[in-house]
């Protein structure tokens, strides 16, 4: 015998599974009903047909609204199935129109743009509303067919949403500065204040002519708006402390002497005298000239211990590159800003400028020094002694830096205009030709690293 609860249990289950059965039948409907009028609509929308084509965009609109309103209180398909046909229809016919609309008021739909960019609906409510309201005009003339009129209406609205978006403009700049100074005329600072006042409403001024000239230039007026606003500020402040001694609350003197206590305070910082017999001029200039020497002595310490923080870096980075090398291999100089990687371990047959593969593991250490300094340039000089003609020297010397300059690009990967070749030939001696342990220290390649830095 099966228990009650088991019974109702098992009820429950039945109830569930045959609510999820109507529920899935009744969405497979939906899909099968309205999925082709959905496309359509998606497509509609696509090119913003309820903007640029709202009657049939409403009207299918309405008619997508009704037959779903139909399939959810059990309808009769047929009527459904009416209504989706209108729907599809008036929703392809939005599509086509607003393909034409988008042609034709391409102008217009880029100042529209404009305008929303620039925030027009909320700080220019009323012009683009105006402007909104001449433009459905416009889409309402070219789906009813009379394009022509369609377009000159269209050209105003462009009109009204380019006046919307400089609105806009200003508005998003200068808003609270005129805020200020709005409030200020009402509260009679002009009165108080009339030399701020009206400096802080000449500031708003220009900006403003800055943005009609061109409201896309920002930075500027937007400077002076700022400006507008402190003086507008500081107008009030000076308003107060008129009014405070004309109604008898402060005194001249006591207004001088507060303003004469910062500077004091910042004397007595500096450790000089503050001495107010004469005015504040001559204490001020003394403030002034010390903190000018404080301040180029501060600059001075600090390019002093950058330098020094530079040259340590760099020494530490020069000692990478000799480990780089044994005794026999190459010497690292210093000349001037250059740094110089002689490779004395290097050498050429006699009157040849190929490089023999026994010394393309010293040409690879050469690369991984190179590679300490990735901004700098590098020079590949070539050197012979003073035996044979100038000539001969000086184009065996060229080819042989041109031949390690060329390897050394290959196999490092590093742009051609970062490493340069140059033949000297016997011209820059470093040692007496007069000897044979000279001639052979004159024949040599040097890479040069221009300017070297110290890598950061």
């Amino acid at each position: 015998m099966i228990h009650p609860l088991q019974r109702g249990g098992r009820l429950m289950l039945l109830l569930a599974a045959v609510t999820c059965a109507v529920q899935t039948s009744a969405e497979e409907l939906h899909q099968a009903l309205f999925n082709d009028v959905d496309k359509t609509m998606a497509a509609a929308r696509a090119v913003d047909a309820e903007l640029l084509a709202p009657k049939s965009w409403k009207r299918g609109y309405d008619a997508y609204e009704t037959a779903a309103g139909q399939l959810k209180s059990g309808a009769s398909l047929d009527k459904i199935r009416t209504n989706l046909a209108t729907a599809n229809a008036e929703f392809a016919t939005a599509e086509k129109s607003a393909r034409i609309a988008e042609t034709a008021f391409d102008t217009t739909i880029k100042a529209r743009n404009a305008a929303q960019v620039a925030d027009a609906p909320d700080l220019a409510s009323r012009e683009w509303q105006d402007a909104e309201k001449e433009f459905n005009r416009a889409t309402s003339k070219m789906e009813s067919g009379s394009s022509e009129s369609a377009k000159k209406i269209a050209l105003n609205a462009n009109g009204l949403y380019r006046n919307a978006e400089l609105v806009a403009v200003k508005a998003g700049i200068l808003g609270q500065a005129w805020t200020l100074i709005n409030k200020a005329d009402k509260e009679k600072v002009s009165r108080y204040a009339p030399v701020t006042f009206e400096k802080a409403r000449s500031l708003a001024n220009r900006a403003e002519q800055s943005l009609t000239s061109n409201r896309y230039a920002t930075s500027e007026p937007a400077e002076l708006a700022a400006q507008a606003e402190y003086e507008a500020r500081h107008g009030f402040y000076l308003a107060g402390v008129v009014q405070a001694v004309k109604g008898k609350k402060r005194t001249v003197e006591d207004v001088v002497l507060d303003w004469e206590k910062p500077l004091t305070d910042v004397a007595e910082a500096l450790d000089i005298s503050a001495d107010f017999s004469s005015g504040y001029q001559a204490t001020s200039a003394t403030a002034v000239s010390l903190i000018d020497d404080l301040q180029a002595s501060k600059q001075a310490s600090k390019s002093v211990m950058a330098e020094a923080q530079e040259s340590e870096r760099l020494r530490t980075q020069l000692a990478e590159v000799e480990a780089l090398f044994k005794s026999g291999e190459a010497r690292i100089l210093r000349e001037g800003n250059d740094l110089i990687i002689r490779l004395i371990g290097l050498s050429f047959a006699s009157g040849k400028a190929g490089i023999e593969p026994r010394y393309y593991g010293l040409l690879k250490q050469v690369q991984q020094a190179m590679q300490l300094f990735p901004k700098e340039n590098f020079v590949v000089e070539g050197h012979t002694d003073s035996t044979g003609s100038s000539t001969i020297n000086m184009r065996l010397s060229k080819e042989r830096a041109d031949a390690v300059a060329e390897y050394l690009i290959a196999n490092l990967g590093m742009p051609r205009a970062r490493v340069m070749s140059v033949g000297y030939g016997k011209n820059q001696p470093i040692a007496d030709n007069d000897s044979a342990e000279g001639r052979a220290l004159n024949r040599r390649i040097d890479v040069v690293v221009k300017n070297a830095r110290a890598a950061r």
